[in-house]
């Protein structure tokens, strides 16, 4: 299977965002947002949750056989802006360290 490309993940964060106006997201609010990643190697994983921990993240690593998962979570809105500058960061520091980004996700807030 192919790499997912940032611009990848970041057309599906639009999708996302459609579906949730759909719904009635009040997407300018502050939530808990959680950014999930997969590495072949601990000591990526390791590097990658120092930088996002270093820009405010709370992260959480988990082995499975092969393969450490990463958890990043932090409170924010979900409009568009904030969407694409939290998948840019979360996807750079992933990538740069040998993961593979899978993608985000929150709770929808309604009024």
């Amino acid at each position: 299977m192919a790499k997912k490309t940032l611009d990848w993940h970041l057309a599906l964060a639009d999708q996302q965002l459609e579906q949730r106006r759909g719904v009635n997201d009040q997407l300018s609010t502050a939530r808990e947002v959680d950014h999930f990643a997969y590495f072949r190697k601990r000591a990526g994983a390791e590097r990658a949750a120092e930088l996002l921990r270093a820009e405010g993240f709370r992260v959480e690593l988990a082995r499975k056989g092969f393969t450490t998962s990463l958890a990043a979570h932090i409170d924010s809105p979900v409009d568009r802006g904030s969407v694409r500058a939290v998948v840019n960061r979360v996807f750079d520091a992933v990538e740069s360290n040998g993961g593979d980004y899978d993608g985000w996700g929150g709770e929808v807030v309604t009024p």
